[in-house]
């Protein structure tokens, strides 16, 4: 079991900046922290210690970037296809 006493949460909150940064989108503060439950129970699962949390917990924010704009796509057209779908 990972102590989360260990994590360095500056470091944390480093790669939080730097992936906002880098992809130009800022994650809210629910997300952050349920990013780094599901990434310390998973580095837990695998047997990993508190050091791989930071490398894992970076993956997880730009998959959660991922996810969120395909998201983001598919309201989009389903959007578009209601309003094509009025129209006609």
């Amino acid at each position: 079991m990972i102590d989360t006493g260990k994590l360095n949460f500056d470091a944390l909150a480093d790669i939080v900046f730097d992936v906002q940064r880098r992809e130009g989108y800022r994650f809210e503060l629910d997300d952050i922290a349920e990013i780094i439950r599901y990434t310390v129970r998973k580095a837990d699962l695998n047997h990993k210690d508190a050091d791989y949390v930071p490398l894992l917990f970076e993956n997880e924010l730009r998959d959660h970037v991922m996810r969120e704009r395909i998201n983001e796509m598919g309201r989009r057209n389903l959007c578009a296809r209601s309003v094509c779908t009025a129209l006609a």
